[in-house]
């Protein structure tokens, strides 16, 4: 299996980045990190590569990029007609995620991500956000933030 960092070595020769905002939603201010083109790839390969691991009974409940076809959105919108829907927003879910736990987990899960420190090394670009913990806005952070719970 192909580990963390061969996924960053392998990726395009435009640099990866995030272009960071802030947004106003329901008059929370959130910190958006919007992936350039490079970064995007990043991701994608990441989802494919956390997909390939093993996790079907630790995400059984988690649809948002976990499952081919699927996305919060779709998840959101099969409970549409329901009578009852709850929306539940953890504002600092994401940014409050400690990566060294993460990296932690996700050693624990699959070895051959990589060791630890190369897993780390990993978050810390294509995944951490501007106030550390998961970046709010990129494809790929549903997958390590369902992981990680």
């Amino acid at each position: 299996m192909e580990s963390l960092m061969a996924l960053a070595e392998d990726s395009s020769m435009e640099r990866s980045a995030f272009t960071h905002r802030t947004q106003r939603v329901r008059g929370k201010l959130r910190q958006i990190a919007a992936p350039n083109w490079a970064m995007k790839l990043l991701h994608w390969r990441l989802i494919e590569r956390l997909r390939s691991i093993e996790v079907g009974r630790l995400l059984h409940n988690s649809y948002g990029a976990t499952r081919r076809g699927t996305s919060v959105v779709a998840n959101a919108s099969r409970h549409a007609h329901n009578r009852y829907v709850y929306q539940l927003d953890i504002m600092s879910a994401y940014p409050s995620l400690p990566l060294d736990r993460l990296t932690d987990a996700l050693y624990w899960l699959d070895p051959t991500l990589g060791n630890p420190a190369e897993i780390g090394t990993f978050l810390d670009t294509p995944c951490k956000g501007p106030e550390g913990g998961l970046a709010v806005g990129p494809p790929a952070s549903p997958i390590p933030f369902d992981l990680y719970c």
